[in-house]
């Protein structure tokens, strides 16, 4: 078998505003088929890892690889990624769960088979 590859890697990502550190060595991995969330308070540094995954925003450390090419210098035209703000995607009638469910019925490639 082959070693499998990561879809989306981010090792050590550090982001300092001022005297705040705001995200201190965060990794992970995201494999192909899985499905990622980012919960959190508000201020935690959820809306900063994604605006560093798009481009829009320069990390002060760390590494951002999608399928298994280095993306952390790239500009964001280069990356094929989005962002969805929650105040304009969620049914607000609807659990998480059932937001989720939602979404995912129109997106046959991330149900499986």
């Amino acid at each position: 078998m082959g070693v499998l590859m990561s879809k989306l890697s981010v090792e050590d990502l550090s982001k300092v505003y001022g005297q705040k550190t705001v995200l201190d060595h965060i990794s992970f991995e995201v494999q192909a088929g899985e499905f990622l969330s980012i919960l959190g308070p508000s201020g935690c540094g959820k809306t900063t890892i994604l605006r560093i995954l798009m481009g829009l925003l320069e990390p002060d450390g760390g590494v951002v690889r999608k399928d298994g090419r280095d993306i952390t210098a790239c500009s964001p035209a280069e990356r094929g990624m989005g962002i969805v703000f929650q105040n304009y995607a969620l049914f607000e009638n609807m659990t998480v769960q059932k937001n989720v469910e939602y979404a995912l019925r129109f997106h046959k490639e991330l149900r499986g088979k």
